[in-house]
């Protein structure tokens, strides 16, 4: 049973004297429950209106269906929301109570037990601060302790939208390593939306790219990554010129040496590497080394949607 599926779902906003915006065009998404899912796409590609309409926080176009934990959405939320935790904008807690305090208060309210807010303190590597007052908090400490209320009644399904914006190096290290342990203990279902192509590539299972309110591509991240492969082969050899000029002469399409030891040469657009091996090795030039130009999801980013990463 997938943890989200959209089918054609469509937004429209309207707003007098504009011209209607289509924030949402016919989109279909699917997650598969466990580990974590990012959800990419460029600021202004669908993303957080996606998040919103799942969560039953804005009206949809008429069509289309949307299945939350395999509950309709929005007759279904109240029988399914109390399991999706969800981050969606920056937390909001008391500034002058402490960060314990303020789960405190969040898990009375929701009827979760005080050792729970223990464990969610703990979980996210904030028991040692946890007496010291919101509003000392550094801005990582605060989206730490927010997506530590978005965890206090164990939710099957965890929304975090943008969960590292405005973070500094070390604030974004911490979230990335606390989301990838929430997507690897097996009891959670991460679903992380971010405009971050290396955070969506070091942290996710699978990935949704998004643009212009569609989804453009779905599926595990080395698939993904591999529709932006572009078959590049990294080539270094004694006598870089001549063996350019050898691959160029059998049809290859080489860039000039760049590398500063002058002997390393990229080969573009190759389907069989063995032919770069054969062809110099004729012609009397030996490997020192032969790479694949990795893909990254910048690269996939780009090829598939043709949009700036």
């Amino acid at each position: 049973m997938p943890a989200v599926h959209m089918t054609s779902v469509s937004k429209t906003y309207r707003r007098r004297g504009r011209p209607p915006q289509k924030a949402l065009d016919s989109l279909d998404l699917v997650v598969d429950s466990g580990g974590v899912h990012g959800f990419l796409g460029p600021n202004g590609s669908g993303k957080t209106t996606s998040i919103r309409v799942l969560l039953g926080l804005v009206r949809p176009d008429p069509g289309g269906e949307i299945r939350l934990l395999d509950a309709p959405v929005p007759a279904g939320l109240p029988d399914v929301i109390g399991a999706v935790g969800a981050l969606v904008e920056t937390p909001l807690f008391f500034p002058g109570f402490s960060g314990r305090l303020n789960l405190q208060l969040l898990a009375e309210a929701a009827g979760v037990s005080r050792a729970r807010v223990e464990e969610c303190l703990e979980t996210v590597d904030l028991r040692d601060r946890a007496e010291d007052r919101f509003k000392g908090y550094s801005l990582g400490m605060k989206q730490r302790l927010g997506i530590a209320a978005a965890l206090l009644k164990a939710p099957r399904l965890l929304i975090l939208d943008e969960p590292s914006n405005g973070l500094d190096p070390a604030g974004i290290r911490d979230v990335r390593e606390l989301i990838r342990r929430l997507g690897a203990d097996g009891r959670t279902t991460v679903l992380l939306s971010s405009h971050l192509l290396a955070e969506i590539q070091q942290v996710c299972d699978s990935v949704s790219i998004l643009a212009r309110g569609r989804c453009v591509a779905s599926g595990p991240v080395s698939e993904v990554l591999a529709r932006g492969a572009s078959g590049d082969l990294r080539v270094r050899v004694p006598d870089a010129a001549a063996a350019a000029a050898v691959l160029s002469a059998a049809g290859f399409a080489v860039a000039p040496p760049e590398h500063p030891d002058g002997r390393t040469l990229l080969v573009h657009g190759v389907p069989a590497p063995g032919e770069v091996t054969r062809i110099l090795a004729a012609h009397g030039h030996y490997l020192e080394e032969l790479t694949p130009v990795t893909a990254d999801l910048e690269s996939a980013f780009l090829a598939i949607t043709g949009d700036p990463a």
